[in-house]
């Protein structure tokens, strides 16, 4: 089964080093929630994304980055350990 994951995921590189994380759903949603808060379309979120639209690539990493941090604090949470009620200043987003 591990060959098959190795397969798959060499299969999704995209530029150099870069390979899209196995599990999406994070930045589906942000990605989704973005497009839906501005109002654009599949093919203009699209074309933000290929174009190299550095703001809306940066927006969107912070609102992924956000989720992220958000999911580990519940996850601390439901496993028993403390976790952060604000989000501390050398936070990356």
């Amino acid at each position: 089964m591990r060959g098959v994951q190795e397969l798959y995921a060499s299969s999704l590189r995209l530029r150099g080093d870069f390979f899209m994380p196995e599990n999406t759903w994070i930045y589906d949603t942000v990605w989704e929630e973005y497009r839906e808060e501005h109002g654009h379309t599949i093919d203009e979120m699209n074309e933000f994304i290929w174009q190299g639209n550095r703001t809306v690539i940066k927006d969107l990493e912070s609102r992924a980055n956000k989720m992220m941090w958000q999911m580990d604090q519940r996850s601390a949470w439901m496993c028993g350990d403390q976790p952060l009620y604000r989000v501390p200043e050398d936070c990356p987003f």
